[in-house]
């Protein structure tokens, strides 16, 4: 009986943490331009199932040259590591401040580096896509099942970089908050 209680909680936990995820991911992809009509697939492959591994898009200019990058990384082993052992963090949730400052304190700034990375860049429309988790990449059948799930089709669209422009405004960061370790968010203007 007692093992039923415990697989009910660990069960919220996880829930509570893949909410949580998809917040943060969503607000900063609100923050940093990504299309609106890409929000329900980040929910389906985030909260319905867990079947993304990235999402990212290219910044481009006005010659459809990418300037920039912006890349949300889940690690799956992480987040039920942390989601499910009474050792593992917990995620304090504050009802009187915005889900993203909690985040991290430096949400802020990486809000304001891609605001101004498209303005110097003249960023003129983003290109969204996803990556799935291995266990779907490296399965052509669940490859589709999860492609025909969320709506998608594989890509072949090669990307050209304007390297000239982004050496200009040429950026590299890498940043991983405390509340979600699972979570690593990448920004690039150097491609």
């Amino acid at each position: 009986m007692n093992n039923v209680g415990l697989n009910i909680n660990v069960n919220i936990k996880i829930k509570v943490r893949i909410r949580v995820l998809y917040d943060v991911i969503e607000h900063l992809c609100r923050a940093f331009n990504f299309p609106d009509d890409m929000y329900s697939t980040l929910y389906k492959g985030i909260v319905d199932r867990q079947i993304l591994k990235s999402v990212y898009a290219y910044y481009l200019d006005d010659n459809d040259k990418a300037v920039g990058i912006v890349k949300f990384n889940i690690d799956w082993e992480k987040h039920y590591m942390y989601a499910s052992t009474d050792t593992g963090k917990e995620i304090e949730i504050r009802t009187d401040i915005p889900l993203i400052e909690q985040f991290a304190n430096w949400s802020k700034d990486i809000i304001f580096y891609v605001e101004k990375m498209q303005k110097e860049l003249n960023v003129k429309k983003l290109d969204v896509y996803y990556r799935y988790i291995d266990e779907i990449k490296n399965d052509p059948i669940k490859n589709k099942e999860a492609n025909d799930f969320l709506g998608l089709k594989d890509s072949t669209k090669k990307i050209e970089f304007a390297d000239e422009k982004s050496g200009k405004f040429a950026r590299n960061m890498e940043v991983i908050s405390e509340m979600l370790p699972e979570l690593k968010i990448e920004l690039k203007s150097n491609i």
